[in-house]
């Protein structure tokens, strides 16, 4: 689910075991959450995951608008496990974006 208030995205994820098992270690774009996020965001054109943010692009009308967000701990302990090749588990994840400009971003 998605809930948008002027430049800011709240997105409500499900990680998933299919996430998990399609993702892959230590690739900020095909991650479990990045593979949730690419599902949960219409119009998705870039996705990078790290421990302590995600960055996304998404594409609107004829414009790209990017959004960062703070990983909220539980995203941000989960990435450290999964891409270190501890077992994981599927969960819920609340990710805050805030509107970004796309120089901050970089890859128009």
């Amino acid at each position: 689910m998605i809930f948008r208030l002027n430049n800011c995205m709240k997105v409500n994820l499900t990680i998933t075991k299919e996430n998990i098992n399609s993702g892959i270690r230590a690739m900020p774009g095909a991650c479990p959450i990045a593979n949730s996020i690419t599902e949960s965001v219409n119009n998705i054109t870039y996705v990078s995951v790290l421990p302590y943010d995600a960055t996304i692009k998404v594409k609107k009308g004829n414009k790209l608008e990017a959004y960062r967000a703070i990983m909220p701990k539980i995203g941000n302990n989960f990435v450290k496990k999964f891409d270190n090749g501890a077992e994981v588990a599927p969960f819920k994840l609340n990710i805050n974006f805030k509107k970004i400009s796309l120089d901050q971003v970089g890859l128009y």
